[in-house]
């Protein structure tokens, strides 16, 4: 949030859309951005609302996703790209001239990889809209035979691999023969750690 931010001040985007494949993570986002930006700033958009909670104000804020940031779910966005219906494109326009953040984005589906990023490229080619795409296993989304891919991604990170080294915390020790049946005794003295599971055990 605070890279989208900064990317929306500096390029003048509209909206912040802050887009999560589970309910349960959004709902908890959403209440940590209402604590620090104000209801009156974020909207929350997804299958488990209760409308008896929203007035016809909220309703349609939430319908035209007529605030600066919005959270939503992977559903919610891409079905406001992809469907037929004239409910679901009411917010495309603020869809333009947006940041949009793709939280744990590897979870995008396999099967509909190629129209989701086809639309991507779209969006950011001619409607100004940037994505921030935050994972920790980042998808091999680059462009190759068959498959068109993702094209003029940056790293936001100056040195991925130096931030893997520093937070490094385990070294995997491969065994030279599996075949070869190993003992915990002989373990466990390479890992200081598994005293203190052995502890637990008794």
């Amino acid at each position: 949030m605070a890279f989208a931010l900064n990317h929306a001040v500096h390029h003048g985007k509209n909206h912040v859309i802050y887009v999560i494949p589970y309910t349960s993570i959004l709902e908890q986002t959403a209440e940590i951005f209402r604590g620090i930006f104000g209801d009156e700033n974020v909207i929350e958009h997804h299958s488990n609302l209760d409308p008896d909670k929203e007035d016809s104000r909220s309703r349609l804020a939430t319908e035209n996703w007529d605030a600066p940031i919005i959270v939503t779910t992977n559903v919610q966005f891409f079905e406001s790209l992809f469907a037929a219906r004239t409910s679901r494109c009411r917010k495309l326009h603020n869809i333009v001239n947006s940041v949009v953040v793709l939280d744990e984005a590897q979870l995008l589906p396999p099967g509909f990889l190629d129209p989701i990023l086809y639309v991507m490229q779209d969006l950011a080619r001619n409607y100004k809209v940037s994505f921030v795409l935050s994972t920790a296993t980042q998808p091999a989304f680059s462009p190759r035979p068959k498959f068109a891919g993702l094209k003029e991604v940056c790293e936001l990170m100056d040195d991925p691999s130096q931030l893997y080294a520093d937070l490094k915390r385990v070294e995997a020790k491969l065994p030279d023969d599996f075949a070869i049946q190993t003992t915990w005794e002989s373990i466990r003295p390479l890992h200081n750690f598994l005293g203190y599971f052995d502890k637990l055990l008794r």
